[in-house]
């Protein structure tokens, strides 16, 4: 994916666990004549992604990409992104609405199946730890407040 400013683009092509071709460019030049630290949004939502790709690398190496596909009901404004290990699932959200908390209904049992239980951890897009609780397979997930294009991830591993 070639990325020329946009911060959004960025997080859906991480998401995607596609590669991503960064070349900023100065006003009036070609691609790649801006380095990436003068073009703030894009230089911090990349060293976020980056960060929460090193901390779920197993996921997006050796788990199963389903996409929106535990979403049991439609999200307005929520862009969900699934990753299914055998026994655990990576949930990567993004706000794409305006500031606002989300809340969304989700069913692991088709994925991650025989588990009467998850152990959830939820991490905003800078590797903090938010919450941590138990879930049950089909449930509502909730973020704290994210900006427009705040992202959060979801960890459910089965018990």
């Amino acid at each position: 994916m070639n990325i020329h400013r946009s911060e959004a683009e960025a997080k859906f092509a991480f998401m995607d666990n596609l590669f991503l071709n960064v070349w900023p460019a100065k006003p009036d030049s070609i691609n790649g004549s801006e380095r990436i630290e003068r073009v703030p949004a894009l230089s911090t939502a990349l060293k976020q992604c980056a960060g929460l790709r090193k901390r779920f690398l197993r996921y997006f190496t050796d788990g199963v990409l389903i996409g929106n596909c535990l979403l049991s009901e439609p999200a307005p404004g929520v862009r969900l992104c699934a990753y299914v290990l055998p026994d655990s699932v990576l949930a990567l959200v993004l706000n794409q609405g305006a500031e606002a908390e989300l809340s969304f209904r989700v069913d692991l049992e088709p994925w991650v199946a025989g588990r009467r239980a998850f152990a959830m951890t939820l991490v905003d897009a800078d590797g903090r730890r938010l919450a941590e609780g138990d879930v049950a397979p089909a449930c509502t997930l909730r973020t704290p407040r994210l900006p427009h294009l705040g992202l959060a991830a979801f960890e459910l591993r089965g018990r």
